[in-house]
């Protein structure tokens, strides 16, 4: 009886050290949320122990749950870090001890500079771009208006590599873009602009880009592209290899111009108001060089009586007339042959020529060395934006009123 009771109370024994060593060796958990200062949740955050290799990211609710594993929890203090992109990260420490539940939340502040390194991918997602495998480049807001000019296509101009513009030369004209160069003769060369998730064509309307021309249909009235205030943009991305492009199959054949535009954001100041006011003067900035010592004509003469061959050479537009000596009789050559000699009775007519009872009167053959330069005026452009922007943690919202008046360096454009 006495052997009995003692083989009872060894088996006792052990069990009972079996079961302390067994709650020293259990596993734990981390959990908790990870909310905004106003206490919104954040979805998508990361949770992490980084000396660990251990970490979760944050649900709807921001509800995040890291397993600790039993061979972990060894009373040693770790570094536990919550961040996510536009906040700034928060690190604390805490120790794991075996068998207890840690919670733990966070409350992130937003922080515009901790967006620095991130891009906008295919479908507007936000990656690190040091993680991207593809050839891409992003303008901030600040780099694109650096300079302003309401064609946001022209604002890109010598601020991503690759990419060819070319202007129309009118007010209000369409853009021509190429990335990494034309692939097609005949083809279309354009690349597929996106505006927030939105396919929009860059084609001109009434005609493609620089379409020109003086009449009919192929006048260039600018594109969808051109509507688009600079000071509503928030990012361009311009996706510039194919690997980048791929997502938006053949469209996206000669790249992608990602643009994504400003919101609104909560404030604890209520709404938000920014003014952009800016005026931009134009001049031709070559001017051709003109010779002044011979005026209109061929062969050394010219009269003019209709332009339409009733004078002498006025359908010619050469400048290989007379010498331009101020003369006002003596524009054409004597009937002779091969003459040589001005004809002193013949006057010296020219389009612009002072008509009396319905007889051109002769005028001055002299040069007029800034009838070019001075046809063309200052151009001047005035823009104005006004934008509100404001919400809460549940709605946001902007409104911008844009105003654009154009006065180009020809007279009446």
């Amino acid at each position: 009886m006495l052997r009995l009771f003692k083989r009872i109370s060894s088996v006792a024994a052990a069990l009972a050290t079996v079961a302390s060593v067994a709650a020293a060796q259990q596993g734990g958990t981390i959990s908790g949320r990870v909310l905004t200062e106003s206490g919104a949740p954040l979805t998508a955050a990361s949770v992490s122990i980084s000396s660990l290799g251990l970490g979760a990211y944050t649900n709807d609710q921001g509800v995040y749950t890291i397993n600790v594993s039993a061979a972990r929890m060894t009373g040693q203090a770790v570094e536990l870090t919550a961040r996510r992109v536009g906040y700034a990260p928060k690190t604390v420490r805490v120790t794991l001890t075996s068998g207890r539940n840690i919670q733990q939340d966070f409350s992130l502040t937003a922080n515009a500079t901790s967006l620095t390194g991130v891009v906008v991918s295919a479908l507007g997602v936000e990656k690190q771009k040091s993680q991207l495998g593809t050839a891409i480049q992003q303008v901030s807001s600040e780099q694109l208006n650096a300079t302003h000019d309401q064609n946001i296509v022209n604002q890109l101009e010598g601020k991503v590599s690759g990419v060819a513009i070319t202007g129309s030369g009118t007010q209000g004209g369409s853009t021509k873009i190429t990335i990494r160069g034309a692939n097609s003769i005949t083809g279309n060369n354009d690349p597929l602009f996106i505006v927030d998730g939105t396919p929009v064509s860059n084609r001109g309307r009434g005609g493609s880009p620089n379409g020109g021309g003086l009449g009919g249909s192929n006048v260039d009235f600018g594109s969808v592209i051109n509507d688009i205030d600079p000071n509503d943009i928030a990012t361009v991305t311009v996706l510039k290899g194919p690997n980048a492009a791929a997502i938006y199959g053949s469209r996206g054949a000669n790249g992608v111009v990602l643009i994504t535009t400003k919101r609104g954001s909560a404030s604890a100041n209520g709404f938000q108001t920014a003014v952009t006011s800016s005026v931009t003067f134009d001049t031709p900035s070559i001017e051709p060089k003109f010779q002044n010592l011979y005026g209109q004509g061929s062969g050394g003469q010219f009269q003019f009586v209709d332009g339409a061959g009733g004078g002498t050479q006025d359908f010619n537009d050469q400048s290989f007339g007379p010498r331009l000596d101020g003369r006002t009789m003596g524009c054409i050559f004597t009937t002779a042959p091969n003459s040589t000699t001005y004809d002193q009775t013949q006057p010296c007519t020219q389009f612009d020529s002072p008509v009396v009872n319905g007889v051109l009167q002769p005028s001055p053959w002299i040069a007029h060395p800034n009838n070019v330069s001075s046809f063309f005026q200052t151009g001047q452009t005035w823009n104005n934006n006004i934008a509100f922007s404001g919400g809460t943690d549940r709605a946001t919202g902007r409104l911008s009123i844009g105003n654009e008046n154009t006065k180009g360096v020809i007279p009446n454009n």
